[in-house]
């Protein structure tokens, strides 16, 4: 059965003001969710079938109520109730969720979405993963498609040095519908932060998706998600190459087919990055072994635990020492962050000496633009 933008469903979320303070503001998010739903419209989605929940700055509530549109707060309770039960008690051929604020991944790493009401003792957060894991079950049957846009931080919890833990709820789980078809967009690699353009008054994600949208995925509905997750790719590719930002977006895709799931977590290929030759390993190689960092085995996981954890944890810990420096170089090239995550981890552990800046000139050598 075909689907249509009448029998498509949303929830739209933009925060930019949170009770936690002057330092936690934002200037996009609630334009950016408000921007999304104008282009829904504008595709057909009935604006009845829209949930938009924006928390603006003081400056852009104006701009917000331009739009005309319904608006509602994106505090916890709220979002709660727009995602269990709004979406139970209303069905779609299609589902989308995009979200714009701050986010987090916590040392479970599971993925936090904070709330307009987030405190500094009280961060007041929805578990996107619980969420993910939730809407793909019997509870939300009624839902068989969904696209998941998230313009958020990835953070690290541990990189935040956060003074208190972060407030954790169990969601409602149903069983496991394998004909679920769930894709999701992450603005950002875990550990990245993803860029907020206050002169524009956007997120850079959500810019980037906006101009795909509109242009070469003008035709289709619903849209097709494997195209706009490599156009996305190619196009922050491009940004990289230029020194415009460091941010590489990543991707959870759950497909159900003839009662087969697969759930695959991975960055965003670099579609503009050619496969490093063994040669060029083997030297990189000779390079990081000839500092003492890499040439001991526990100074040499020191320096790899200093990466995002995505990319730290496909490293092998067998093997001879050469063995495993080239796989973590292999896992550098799989990570469209990895070899500037290199870089970064390389900086905070060596001193600035000869040492140093010949592997850095390397890995440049291997990974054009990944020096900064």
């Amino acid at each position: 059965m075909a689907v249509t933008p009448a029998c498509t469903r949303a929830v739209v979320v933009g925060v930019e003001e949170y009770a936690a303070g002057a330092s936690w503001r934002l200037d996009g998010p609630a334009l950016d969710a408000c921007r999304f739903v104008e282009w829904l419209i504008g595709r057909g989605v009935p604006s009845g079938n829209v949930s938009l929940l924006v928390s603006p700055l003081m400056e852009n509530e104006d701009a917000v109520a331009c739009y005309g549109f319904d608006v509602r707060p994106a505090d916890y309770a709220t979002v709660r109730a727009t995602l269990f039960e709004g979406l139970r008690d209303n069905g779609s051929d299609f589902l989308m969720l995009y979200w714009g604020g701050h986010g987090v991944v916590d040392g479970g790493d599971t993925r936090r979405l904070f709330c307009a009401d987030a405190t500094a003792t009280d961060k007041r957060n929805l578990d996107l993963t619980a969420l993910l894991n939730s809407l793909r079950s019997s509870l939300y049957s009624h839902h068989p498609r969904q696209a998941i846009l998230i313009d958020a931080c990835q953070n690290l919890v541990e990189q935040l040095h956060l003074a208190y833990t972060l407030p954790a709820e169990v969601f409602p789980l149903g069983i496991p519908r394998p004909s679920c078809e769930q894709r999701v967009l992450l603005a950002a690699s875990p550990g990245e932060v993803a860029v907020n353009i206050d002169g524009r008054k956007t997120g850079l994600f959500s810019e980037v998706l906006r101009a795909e949208l509109a242009t070469a995925l003008v035709g289709t509905w619903p849209p097709n998600l494997d195209a706009l997750r490599d156009r996305i790719d190619q196009r922050f590719t491009e940004l990289r190459a230029i020194g415009k930002t460091r941010q590489a977006p990543s991707y959870l895709w759950y497909r159900g087919a003839q009662g087969e799931a697969e759930v695959a977590f991975s960055p965003i290929p670099s579609t503009a990055r050619s496969p490093v030759s063994l040669a060029a390993l083997g030297e990189l190689t000779d390079v990081l072994l000839s500092i003492d960092e890499f040439a001991h085995e526990a100074s040499r996981w020191q320096v790899i635990r200093l990466m995002p954890r995505e990319i730290a944890s496909t490293v092998s810990s067998v093997g001879t020492q050469r063995l495993q420096v080239i796989d973590l170089l292999r896992s550098c090239e799989r990570f469209a962050s990895g070899p500037a995550a290199l870089v970064d981890a390389l900086r905070t552990a060596l001193p600035d000496d000869t040492r140093r800046r010949k592997a850095e000139e390397a890995i440049g050598r291997l990974w054009p633009a990944t020096i900064r």
